[in-house]
């Protein structure tokens, strides 16, 4: 049977002593206090309760009726009094006597500041400790309602309450249950943030990963037949002994054209490669040309991937830094389906042949363009920008720039699976209370949910350019050709109205990932740009920029007369060119120069005809009577 005799027991009042003396709360307390919390040990630990708490009030009732006198005796009788000396006796237990003298009483004295400056250290510290000993035991109820044992975390609730007077330590209770749950959401509030940055930067990273297999595994060797199709390439014809040798071959066509055709066979093997670590099927078809019996549909690209017709064209590095273009006679139909033939651009090292088919030599694959893609990017840039810039020359029939390339989707498979989830993440980022970061703007352009926008702070510039570049990816597609174009087209507006700094500053925050305050990633919205030629034209422009202002030079239009080069009229009518690349020759070897960028800033105007001037051979352009006094000049230097 329970026990329901009311008297507490020993155990009782020493558990009671334990909880309510400073030491504080123990493990073996809290449970001994749960086994006491049952309802048949409830009246004897009440019991026992209230007697402590009688008895420690009588006790504090003694001491503030014994300072009450020392003080009394000290107003009334003075310092020096009997009376004085005998309160302060009484209140530490000594006694006293007429006769004693000055250091006696220097004592006492000493002994009452002490006293009273231990009564008001005792009474901070007990406040103190209960307030401990509260938090520490609502921290076992809610470790208890964290467990799932309910029944224990109520009768310890209830005994808390039953042992701690109502109206003296409300306050108190109130205070600790505060600040545990403040702490609790504090916790919870720290594991959210980083839970969802971690997220966000997660989706930052799949978007900005490098396409699929850009240097395919198996190396790009060069077989005899290989080396045949470069013959048939020259219109050479092999006699059978040696017209499949390397040596043939530099024999019939010279080293020079020998590294050339080499390196365009070799591109065109890089590319197949490519494709089939893709998971692409690949048919060579421009080795079909030295078949007994071949269709002809070599004339009108070089690959069939997965059906779809792929020309390649190798551009090689000129004095192992320059390269003005890759050669495109024209966009080509694949016969028999009017299929825009798609073109593969690939750029490769200016070396030896021997060294090409040995499979020593690395490639680099810049992506790919169609017509369909250049005619969209033009028709929205002539919608938008018409008024400011003459876009006619954006491409040229037979060249296409490096920045015109763009990878597959096959190729980007990490960063189509995070657009495809990107919004449902920053939906989840923006319903928390964590702050935006000044790292996640640029993944505003990519997000297709415009209620986004108004969660972060943009200026009125900034908010237009991202209205343009939303609208831009609905219509071409976020993609480096665009935003190439679209860079340059909204400077130039910007420079007609002194707003160039802050429209560079406002471009920079959208579309790249800031790596620190004042430098950012070079992957453009996080497309992969292996040249670096977007974050090249940040500097072009800012310079540009910069010496306009500082020259006061007026421009009234600007026309891209060339895909590598961009010209501005002036507000006399003459033409001024911004950027542009050598066309020229060096006078000393004859080999084509190709440095670029040459820019306005950077290289000096020629002041006859107004064009840049190389810094690497003096030329300028081919009718201008300075251009070969120049040359000649700078050869002898």
């Amino acid at each position: 049977m329970a026990n329901d005799d009311p008297t507490p027991s020993r155990t009782d009042l020493d558990l009671i002593k334990t909880l309510l003396d400073p030491e504080g709360i123990s493990q073996n307390s809290l449970r001994r206090l749960r086994e006491l919390s049952r309802p048949a040990s409830a009246r004897r630990i009440r019991t026992a309760l209230e007697s402590e708490i009688a008895a420690r009030e009588r006790q504090a009732e003694g001491r503030e009726e014994r300072r009450h006198r020392v003080h009394d005796a000290l107003e009334r009788y003075g310092p020096g009094s009997y009376e004085f000396r005998a309160a302060i006796a009484a209140s530490t237990g000594d006694s006293v006597t007429q006769g004693e003298d000055r250091d006696a009483l220097r004592h006492h004295r000493a002994v009452l500041v002490a006293w009273i400056d231990r009564e008001r250290l005792l009474s901070r510290a007990e406040q103190y400790l209960e307030y401990r000993r509260l938090e520490f035991a609502y921290r076992e109820v809610s470790r208890l309602v964290q467990t799932g044992d309910f029944d224990a975390a109520a009768r310890l609730r209830e005994t808390i309450d039953a042992l701690y007077p109502r109206v003296k330590f409300d306050r108190d209770v109130e205070s600790a249950r505060l600040r545990l749950n403040q702490e609790r959401l504090v916790r919870e509030a720290a594991q959210l943030e980083a839970t969802m940055l971690a997220e966000v930067r997660a989706l930052q990273v799949a978007l900005r990963a490098v396409p699929f297999m850009l240097a395919p595994r198996e190396q790009t060797l060069l077989s005899p037949a290989d080396l045949l199709l470069c013959l048939t390439w020259a219109n050479g014809v092999g006699d059978g002994s040696g017209g499949v040798s390397l040596e043939h071959l530099v024999h019939k066509v010279g080293y020079d054209d020998a590294d050339r055709l080499v390196s365009a066979r070799q591109a065109e093997l890089f590319v197949a490669a490519y494709y089939r670590e893709l998971g692409l099927e690949v048919e060579d078809v421009s080795v079909t040309q030295i078949a007994p019996e071949n269709d002809g549909r070599w004339k009108d690209f070089d690959l069939l991937v997965d059906g779809h017709p792929v020309d390649v064209k190798n551009a090689r590095l000129l004095n192992g830094r320059h390269y003005a273009e890759h050669c495109v006679p024209r966009f080509k139909l694949a016969r028999g389906t009017n299929d825009h033939v798609r073109i593969v651009g690939v750029l490769s090292r200016d070396c030896p042949a021997s060294e090409i088919v040995g499979g020593y030599v690395p490639c680099l694959l810049l992506g790919e363009v169609t017509v369909t893609v250049i005619r969209g990017v033009y028709r929205w840039m002539r919608a938008r920008f018409g008024q400011v810039i003459g876009l006619d020359g954006m491409w040229k029939p037979g060249f296409q720039p490096g920045w015109a390339f763009e990878y597959s989707d096959d190729s980007y498979r990490e960063r189509q699976t995070a657009l495809a989830h990107m919004d449902g993440v920053l939906d989840r980022f923006f319903t928390t209370a964590v702050p935006f970061q000044e790292e996640f703007v640029w993944l505003l352009p990519l997000s297709r949910t415009e209620a986004f926008t108004t969660k972060v702070a943009l200026s009125e510039l900034e908010a237009g350019i991202l209205h343009d570049l939303r609208d831009l990816r609905n219509a071409t597609g976020a993609t480096r050709p665009a935003l190439y174009v679209y860079v340059v087209a909204k400077v130039l507006e910007a420079l007609a109205s002194s707003a160039d700094e802050a429209t560079i500053v406002a471009l920079k925050r959208l579309l790249l990932h800031p790596r620190t305050r004042d430098d950012y990633w070079p992957e453009p919205l996080g497309l992969h740009d292996p040249q670096f030629m977007i974050q090249a034209l940040f500097q072009i422009l800012s310079e540009v920029c910069a010496e306009v202002r500082k020259s006061g030079l007026r421009f009234t239009a600007f026309r891209l007369v060339h895909p590598a080069i961009l010209v501005g009229v002036l507000d006399s009518g003459q033409t001024q060119t911004i950027y542009a690349y050598c066309g020229g020759r060096q006078l000393k070897t004859g080999n084509v120069c190709g440095n670029s960028p040459l820019y306005l800033g950077r290289h000096t105007i020629c002041p006859e005809c107004r064009h840049l001037v190389c810094d690497q051979c003096g030329f300028c352009a081919d009718n201008c009577k300075c251009c070969r006094p120049r040359q000649l000049k700078w050869s002898q230097r």
